[in-house]
This record gives C-alpha cells, structure tokens and sequence, in this order.
C-alpha cells in the first residue's frame, strides 16, 4: 500500500500573482513614456521577487522531513477511523510516506508500528 499526498509545485501558490504582474508589465511596455518605464521597472522587479520567493518557498517544503512524533499538519498524513467490534474501541491510524504507522487507542494512548 503507497500513500501519497499532493505536492505543490513551485508556482501554483502564486500562480494569479504572476499572471497579474505580467500583465501589468506588458500593459506598462506597450504605454510610452518616462513614468511608465519605472512602473513597468518597479512592476518587473516584484515579479522577480515573487518567483524568487516562490521557488525558495518550494525547495524550503521539499526539504522538510516528517517528524517521528505524531504529525502536527494533515497534509503529509492519511487517516484511517477504524471501530474494532471486539475490543469496543475505536482505532485510529496515520500513516505517511514512509510506512510509519501510528495506532491509537481510545486517541489518548499510542504505540508505534511498522508494516513489512
């Protein structure tokens, strides 16, 4: 069993930024004159920082590794409510990537597994 989880990719969290800015660049080119060459500058400029901040932004999360404790973001992990009719109690298990597997018993008790 191969769990996996949505990655973004470098652009998609500010994707409408981008576009927005290059089209304010491109309307500020096609303008003539002194104040729209520094507007289509200063336009320019933060759609650079915005892909630079972007592409930081992603490596910063792909380098991020999964903690061993109980995972903090719902984001990495898969939930699985499972009510186990023999012991009358309900079981919950995450799982991430890895094939860590954490089980709780009644959510306040937790033990570590791992499947083979």
């Amino acid at each position: 069993m191969k769990i996996r989880y949505n990655r973004k990719k470098i652009f998609d969290n500010n994707l409408g930024v981008i576009y927005v800015l290059l089209l304010l660049l491109m309307f500020t080119i096609i303008l003539k004159g002194t104040l729209a060459f520094f507007c289509s500058l200063f336009i320019g400029f933060m759609l650079f920082i915005s892909i630079i901040l972007t592409i930081i932004d992603g490596r910063k999360k792909e380098v991020d590794s999964v903690s061993k404790d109980l995972p903090n973001s719902y984001e990495r992990f898969v939930e699985l409510h499972i009510f186990d009719k023999e012991l009358n109690r309900q079981i919950l298990i995450l799982g991430d990537e890895r094939y860590r597997y954490f089980v709780i018993d009644n959510f306040n008790n937790y033990r570590r597994m791992t499947l083979v």
